[in-house]
């Protein structure tokens, strides 16, 4: 039945590792919604093993052979399709990740986005096809990262066109194979699986999850005010499966982030699960102060470049980005290519005092607590606790002085504006000036 549909038969099936997902139930309470339960790993749907199968197994699909032109010589063509982008997305999903491109799929047509292809048999031109596709992926987004040696099926469709007589006979055999009605019920029974999964999702008691949803039901998303659904056909997953934090590092930024003296978080962590878990918090801090600006209830500050892929507007948060180094703030994890000076140190002094050489430079604005990957030892402005695998915690003995100067521009102040965040001594008049060479210091960016 399959080879009269021009459908080979399957080869032999190729399944990754995927995690088993289900529904992960929380408090109802507003005031409880902390992270819990193992918080690094949050699963929040399941599929059914043959389901993942089905979608990670290749198919052999034959629309050749096919004749050029008056030849009578048969040219090969035969290709391998197979769903795995869509588990992958499913996994991502699984960890609240692509949320809203998820739950916007509604049409049988969508599932295109999700499928890839490989030559099998194929002439010069075909494979040419091929070639001039991978090759030129690097201009394309991230989102066609399809595997080695794969493309999307709609890249692949895109080089097949009616010209009447003038249809390459590859084109003609391709786009008579796709009007097949193997390709409707194909899209048709992925699509009925992925509805059950998006009702089972909804389901879900996550917090974040519930809010983005909430934003997507009611077309406040921020991606409802884009042009386009952008549709990510990947062979890797975007969330990973968990943390690559240690553990006994995150426990205790869970604690801290608990407290009320602990009020904003900077960090240049690249890192889906340490993010989630600070944007939960934000956003619980924010409706539980009746704020509408997330930043305003709890100021976050990530990494200067590359965020990782991680989704802070889908679930609603905001993370600042600095134009360069990185933000103050009441828990300053500090980066591992910023400097430290212990020997600045004093009783009764700041704990940012020790981010400067001696007589060097001072912060006006300070830090509550100092996290870093390093022994600074006994300080006397601070009290110093071992966390483990190497990281220390540093708590000013100065009395707390949040970091409340938010204002409408929510970023600017909190952190140190250019004219407040670092002031030189020894007559430098600007950053980077020879008297005081400070990038051998690492620098404490404005925002």
């Amino acid at each position: 039945m399959y080879r009269a549909n021009g459908i080979a038969e399957p080869s032999r099936t190729r399944v990754r590792n995927w995690p088993g997902v289900r529904v992960r139930k929380s408090g109802n309470r507003l005031a409880d919604r902390r992270v819990g339960m193992n918080p690094y790993r949050v699963t929040l749907i399941e599929i059914d093993t043959a389901l993942a199968e089905l979608m990670a197994a290749p198919k052999r699909l034959a629309p050749g052979p096919y004749r050029e032109g008056g030849s009578d010589v048969e040219q090969p063509f035969v290709v391998e399709l197979d769903a795995l982008p869509l588990l992958t997305f499913i996994e991502d999903v699984s960890r609240g990740a692509r949320v809203y491109e998820f739950l916007t799929m509604c049409r049988p047509g969508d599932i295109l986005n999700y499928l890839r292809v490989r030559p099998v048999a194929a002439n010069s031109r075909l494979a040419g096809i091929f070639d001039e596709e991978l090759k030129a992926l690097w201009r394309k987004p991230q989102n066609r990262d399809c595997g080695d040696g794969y493309l999307a099926l709609t890249d692949f469709d895109a080089h097949f066109r009616w010209k009447g007589d003038d249809t390459w006979p590859e084109a003609r055999c391709w786009l008579t194979f796709r009007e097949k009605p193997y390709w409707n019920d194909l899209l048709t029974s992925l699509l009925k699986s992925i509805r059950r999964l998006q009702e089972q999702l909804r389901l879900s008691n996550d917090h974040l999850l519930h809010d983005e949803v909430k934003r997507i039901d009611s077309g406040t998303h921020v991606r409802d005010f884009l042009p386009e659904i952008q549709r990510c056909c990947r062979s890797e997953p975007v969330a990973p499966a968990e943390t690559k934090l240690p553990k006994k590092l995150l426990a205790a930024i869970q604690e801290l982030i608990a407290r009320d003296d602990v009020q904003s978080v900077s960090s240049d962590f690249i890192d889906y699960w340490f993010w989630r878990i600070l944007v939960e918090e934000q956003l619980r801090r924010c409706e539980l102060a009746g704020q509408k600006e997330p930043q305003s209830a709890f100021a976050l500050s990530g990494p200067d470049g590359e965020d990782g892929n991680v989704p802070f507007s889908d679930w609603g948060g905001y993370v600042h980005t600095p134009y360069e180094g990185a933000c103050l703030a009441d828990l300053f994890i500090m980066p591992g290519w910023r400097h430290s000076f212990p020997e600045s140190d004093a009783e009764g002094g700041m704990l940012t005092d020790i981010l400067y050489p001696p007589r060097h430079g001072v912060a006006h604005e300070q830090c509550r607590f100092l996290m870093i990957k390093r022994d600074l030892g006994v300080l006397k402005c601070a009290r110093r606790t071992e966390i483990g695998d190497g990281w220390f915690l540093y708590e000013s003995k100065r009395p707390y002085q949040p970091n409340l100067k938010f204002g409408n521009t929510l970023v600017n102040e909190p952190f140190g504006a250019p004219e407040s965040s670092i002031q030189f001594e020894m007559g430098c008049e600007a950053y980077g000036s020879p008297l005081l060479p400070w990038r051998q210091y690492g620098y404490l960016g404005d925002t």
